[in-house]
């Protein structure tokens, strides 16, 4: 599977700010994620339909959105994380959520994909969605 047209998707997914599920996020929480290279998350895996898959249900059930796709994301540049950050080609992407049996089930779909949790925020990183500039 690959997307039709590479990641186009992404904008519409990963746009955090401009969701009325998006809450700030202040407090000390747990977070789960898989993480790749963003072209084998992007374009090698039909994540793209499960995401699409899995928005469309919480809409229906008014439900907050709990997870994101991230590209370059800040979070696994975290010094508890700094193994598996050099072990993933760059540039990286990354889904990372608050529910672990989301993650869970993407890690046994996705298969080839690192996976992991973390503290955040934390004193490394204040924003658990903080991604580096994309290339323009």
């Amino acid at each position: 599977y690959s997307c039709k047209s590479p990641c186009s998707w992404i904008g519409k997914i990963s746009k955090r700010n401009e969701s009325p599920y998006f809450k700030k996020i202040t407090k000390m929480t747990t977070y789960y994620f898989i993480a790749a290279s963003k072209k084998f998350l992007t374009e090698e895996e039909p994540l793209e339909e499960i995401l699409k898959e899995r928005i469309r249900n919480y809409k229906e059930n008014n439900r907050n959105i709990d997870f994101w796709l991230l590209i370059k994301p800040q979070f696994l540049k975290c010094s508890e994380l700094k193994d598996l950050y050099n072990k993933i080609p760059k540039p990286q992407a990354a889904v990372i959520s608050t529910d672990k049996k989301f993650i869970t089930f993407l890690k046994l779909r996705c298969e080839f994909v690192a996976h992991g949790e973390l503290e955040l925020p934390n004193a490394e990183l204040s924003d658990p969605l903080a991604v580096d500039a994309q290339e323009s």
